[in-house]
């Protein structure tokens, strides 16, 4: 069963970065089996059928609209995406989840089962970093990936140390 964790965001944009920060800081803390893909998968645009073709399952991660405070975290089937066509993306660069998952159902080279961890955000001005409401929803998204890995039968393992995040956004203009 081929399985991924994929961050989607553009990381100069505030809390559009949020999918990238997260599936970063989860490599970082936690191993996965050889049959788990965890990928930034940066700005992909309309074009998200190559991310996710081959895949058995698929867990993303990322911003969404939804009526609710910024720093929440929305979880979304791939039937809920499909059955109400959500705004997944809060940025120029959407990718059409509902029309990518139509397309990959079509050819049948789709993952099975999909799963959107949305968390709303707080602010998409232009600038790196995520804020205080974002910061403090990572933990909630790394438990909710954590939770479906282990629902598919591939629990993630805690790292005894951890390694470095390498969030290289974070780290530009600092010394």
């Amino acid at each position: 069963m081929r399985l991924a964790v994929l961050g989607i965001g553009n990381v100069l944009v505030g809390d559009d970065g949020f999918g990238p920060y997260v599936v970063k800081t989860f490599q970082a803390r936690y191993a996965v089996a050889s049959n788990v893909d965890v990928v930034d998968a940066g700005t992909p645009g309309g074009d998200l059928v190559p991310l996710l073709a081959g895949y058995d399952a698929v867990i993303l991660v990322d911003t969404v609209r939804a009526e609710a405070e910024p720093g929440s975290i929305r979880t979304y089937s791939g039937e809920e995406i499909l059955s109400h066509p959500l705004p997944s993306r809060t940025s120029p660069h959407d990718p059409g989840l509902a029309n990518t998952l139509l397309l990959l159902q079509v050819a049948r080279t789709g993952p099975a089962r999909i799963v959107l961890i949305g968390a709303v955000p707080a602010s998409l001005a232009t600038g790196t970093g995520l804020s205080h409401a974002l910061q403090g929803a990572v933990p909630e998204a790394l438990e909710c990936i954590c939770a479906e890995l282990a629902a598919l039968g591939a629990p993630a393992t805690l790292r005894a140390e951890p390694l470095e995040a390498g969030i290289w956004w974070e780290r530009q203009g600092k010394g």
